[in-house]
């Protein structure tokens, strides 16, 4: 069954926080008069989210589907579970400690129907702590340099998609994080809107401060490699580093040569000059190599994640393709 609005929720330990969260998402989202589907993917919480959840399901069965793992996987595991069966033309996530609001959602939808493929939310008046914001801008300035996409609040967690974009971009795993800035790079038209921010309403963050850190250094090494050495261009330095190799090896011979078969003399200035080719092509290659295993591993741990599915409630099948 098509929806026109699917709402994806990655969760772990929130059972005070997702009563009221889903009574807003849907009272939010009944307002809108679109059809709606809201996707909650409990991240193997160890607290009463899963019977809640099961409970708002019962209650809701034809706009709620529950997704619980055996293992947990983050946040972002999490939501690629979510868009793997959403069935929405447009695709919202939202984080489940009420942080961002529900009623914000209005917000992003009507932006999409201004012709745009992704809207993000840009959190204004943030209420997190100072050394939380001053990493944020940090990590946010670092990110423009990479992506070249403008934007201030790349790690919202109140986005919106075209579900078409995300189709064709044919992204996985941690790349969802980073579908602004794939979409804007491959053409497609992104902006980025103020939302509001609210503090924590139950439940505990499960990040702390070196954690933050950690997850946003790994997410810029993410971002490094999907943008800066994608399968063309890896290819490409297959190639670069085959080519300066072939250079640097018939230089060094060219030095050698005449002072062996011959009267002449080495030539230190070419070698120095051969040496240094035949590293630089050792380097590349070395480089090449190191993004085409990250994209492996990436590509295999989100092969594992799919059989991480403990049970899915409100779908017709028993688990996604």
């Amino acid at each position: 069954m098509q929806v026109e609005i699917s709402v994806i929720v990655p969760l772990h330990n929130e059972e005070s926080n997702l009563v009221p969260l889903f009574d807003r998402l849907n009272q939010t989202l009944l307002g809108t008069g679109s059809s709606f589907e809201i996707i909650f993917i409990n991240d193997s919480s160890s607290d009463n989210s899963e019977f809640i959840l099961k409970k708002i399901y019962e209650e809701n069965a034809d706009n709620v589907i529950i997704i619980n793992l055996f293992m947990r996987v983050g946040k972002t595991g999490a939501q690629e579970r979510g868009f793997e069966i959403a069935r929405g033309e447009y695709i919202v996530t939202i984080d489940s400690d009420l942080e961002n609001s529900p009623e914000d959602i209005p917000k992003l939808l009507t932006k999409m129907d201004e012709g745009f493929d992704v809207v993000s939310g840009l959190r204004i008046s943030r209420v997190d702590s100072k050394g939380k914001l001053i990493t944020s801008r940090m990590f946010n300035l670092i990110m423009r340099w990479i992506t070249g996409l403008a934007f201030n609040d790349y790690f919202s967690g109140l986005k919106c998609f075209r579900a078409d974009v995300i189709h064709f971009l044919a992204i996985y795993g941690d790349l969802y994080r980073f579908t602004a800035s794939l979409a804007y790079r491959a053409g497609f038209k992104v902006v980025e809107i103020p939302v509001e921010h609210h503090h924590r309403e139950g439940g505990e963050s499960k990040y702390s401060f070196l954690s933050r850190v950690r997850r946003a250094i790994d997410d810029l090494l993410v971002v490094f490699f999907a943008i800066t050495f994608n399968r063309k261009r890896i290819y490409r330095l297959g190639i670069t580093s085959i080519l300066l190799s072939g250079i640097g090896v018939v230089l060094l011979f060219a030095s050698i040569v005449p002072s062996v078969f011959g009267d002449g003399e080495l030539n230190y200035g070419l070698i120095r000059i051969s040496s240094i080719i035949i590293f630089i092509s050792i380097q590349i290659y070395l480089l090449k190599n190191l993004s085409d295993n990250f994209l492996r591993w990436h590509k295999e741990e989100y092969l594992h994640r799919k059989q991480n599915i403990k049970k899915i409630l409100g779908l017709d099948c028993a688990s996604p393709d």
